[in-house]
């Protein structure tokens, strides 16, 4: 989805924003930092991949749920206008009635 596609990236460079400056405050040499900073890009790119994945299936459920539950409750308008437009009671009230002798 358009609103998701830039959570990876923004994960990503969060992580490496903190892990680049906690491994120069602590004087890592400069081959073990490219490293380690390429392999926390690497990794925190994939996992906000798999965020984003699991924000993209959530919001599709839950609109397919709004979806369904918009349709019942069309359905449920028109089914009791339908039978009130005709003269008829709905099935509740003529199940209250006593029987007739």
């Amino acid at each position: 989805m358009n609103k998701t596609r830039l959570i990876p990236p923004f994960v990503m460079l969060l992580a490496t924003a903190a892990v680049a400056v906690i491994t120069y405050l602590r004087d890592f040499p400069f081959d073990r930092w490219l490293v380690l900073v390429f392999g926390v890009m690497v990794f925190f790119l994939f996992f906000g991949e798999v965020i984003r994945q699991l924000i993209d299936h959530f919001v599709r459920v839950n609109e397919e749920k709004a979806r369904l539950e918009a349709e019942q409750a069309a359905e449920g308008d028109a089914g009791e206008t339908g039978d009130q437009e005709a003269g008829g009671a709905p099935d509740a009230l003529v199940s209250d009635l006593p029987p007739v002798e």
